[in-house]
């Protein structure tokens, strides 16, 4: 079973807003999510584990946000 974060799930973690993700995506800063039925947005736990591991920033970011949906 894959198990996946939601779209509010994130923002609640982050603390940000969609328009911020969606301007981290845009950039490349976080990963894109895939899509349930063409429209909802969600991510994996490895998608955002291996983001995590493979960007020094977000470690940092990460580790003082406390984001335990890991």
């Amino acid at each position: 079973m894959n198990e996946t974060v939601k779209l509010q799930e994130i923002l609640s973690k982050l603390n940000i807003s969609e328009a911020d993700l969606k301007k981290m995506i845009q950039e490349g800063k976080f990963p894109q999510p895939d899509k349930i039925n063409n429209s909802v947005p969600i991510w994996s736990y490895a998608i955002l584990e291996n983001w995590i591991k493979n960007k020094d920033i977000q470690n940092d970011w990460v580790h003082q946000n406390d984001l335990d949906f890991l």
